[in-house]
């Protein structure tokens, strides 16, 4: 997995580009930023975990029950 996401890095493309003042790569960039992000999400959820912003949640409601349990202590 982590070949293929390190094959939507190409650095030294990028850095080349940026050198010689070719500023369009940076839209090429940010491309290839979302294409890494599809392919993580598609690995989350084959994993069978949260995939996006969707482990806010679960975060939430752990922190939800341990407050609670926390609250109902007694001193």
């Amino acid at each position: 997995m982590r070949g293929l996401l390190n094959a939507f890095r190409p650095l030294d493309m990028l850095k080349q580009n940026e050198i010689s003042g070719d500023f369009q790569s940076i839209g090429v960039a940010e491309e290839l930023k979302h294409a890494r992000r599809a392919v993580w999400d598609y690995y989350c959820m084959k994993q069978n975990v949260p995939v996006g912003m969707s482990f806010m949640d679960s975060i939430k409601d752990y922190e939800k029950k341990e407050l609670s349990k926390r609250n109902n202590m007694t001193l």
